[in-house]
């Protein structure tokens, strides 16, 4: 019979003794190989069904990788997995019995004395220099393996992937782990977050950024926010940042905020959020007499504002009062959220 060998990956530990109770003789309790991961041997012929039952009860299939280059020492024997790796960023480990060549799903427990330093390599029973990895292919850092820590090592056929299958050491270079990562300068309301969710025993889960908001704020955020600074003598309201909403029903509370300025010692700017759509000032005009010439001063407000299934469009406005003075408007800042 063909079998298959399943790597599960339990995220609730409940779905452990849920397993245990499962009288299908084609899945028996798998052998833990470390952490929240177990393997079973099943029948190839039942993969598809196995991987269903295994879902129904919490649990994640990582891999499958077929049986026969599995030896016969390989269930409960540690003396094929586990090693002591010498060096410091090219590690070495000797296996018994000794492999003949590296094959994709080779997997070992490598114990390493000294921290990596930086990018890494293995080489087992001196078959060759492989990279040691995180995720798929990411090179390691320093920090990434601590001194003394226990790895499972797997072979992809590429490079060992390394997993330390114990929270404390996943977790024991996140600086590291985050300086590794490419930067993203603006968010986006489908990027997404890893939480841990507190109603269903702390599974870690992923949610969009723009959940995240509508928890916090209740629902339909928007927001708008200008930097660049903008100038004018008029006497006449001029717009400076603008925000459309999408067609809302409800209450909501609107904020503003921008920095003013005059080019002229104790000259005033005013400054007002104004509702387009309803030809309404939102809250009052805020004038401010400036000290000293072009000091930033802040200008802002917070209203309710009741939508009947249409949308509405606010601005920023400001004005030179006398019709002389230069003023400025900058770093103009408008929100929106249903309460």
């Amino acid at each position: 019979m063909a079998t298959t060998v399943l790597r599960v990956r339990f995220d609730d530990p409940a779905s452990v003794e849920k397993l245990k109770s499962v009288t299908d003789a084609t899945l028996t309790l798998g052998t833990r190989i470390g952490g929240s991961l177990r393997d079973y041997l099943v029948d190839s012929t039942k993969v598809a069904d196995v991987t269903d039952a295994l879902g129904k009860l919490g649990a994640v299939v990582v891999s499958t990788d077929p049986a026969t280059s599995i030896t016969s020492d390989w269930e409960g024997s540690s003396s094929t997995l586990y090693a002591v790796a010498t060096g410091t960023d090219t590690y070495a480990i000797t296996v018994t019995p000794a492999p003949t060549a590296y094959a994709a799903g080779n997997i070992y427990y490598v114990k390493f004395t000294n921290a990596n330093t930086g990018a890494a390599t293995l080489n087992v029973n001196a078959l060759g220099v492989k990279s040691i990895v995180k995720g798929t292919s990411t090179a390691l850092v320093a920090g990434d393996i601590p001194a003394g820590r226990v790895a499972l090592l797997t072979y992809d056929g590429t490079n060992f992937i390394i997993d330390f299958m114990d929270t404390t050491a996943f977790h024991s270079n996140v600086s590291g782990e985050i300086n590794g990562l490419t930067s993203k300068a603006t968010l986006a309301s489908a990027d997404l977050f890893v939480i841990e969710d507190s109603a269903a025993s702390n599974v870690k889960k992923k949610v969009a950024l723009s959940a995240i908001v509508a928890a916090t704020f209740g629902g339909n955020y928007q927001s708008v926010y200008v930097a660049a600074r903008t100038t004018t003598t008029s006497a006449t309201m001029q717009d400076f940042a603008s925000l459309t909403t999408a067609a809302l029903t409800g209450v909501y509370r609107v904020q503003w905020l921008c920095l003013v300025d005059a080019q002229t010692n104790n000259k005033v700017v005013e400054a007002q959020l104004y509702n387009v759509t309803d030809a309404a000032i939102v809250g009052i005009v805020q004038p401010i007499s400036t000290s000293r010439a072009a000091d930033k001063f802040p200008r802002s407000g917070i209203s309710t504002v009741t939508f009947t299934g249409a949308a509405k469009t606010f601005r920023i406005q400001f004005r030179s009062p006398d019709g002389v003075t230069t003023v400025g408007c900058q770093e103009g800042w408008i929100e929106l959220w249903k309460i």
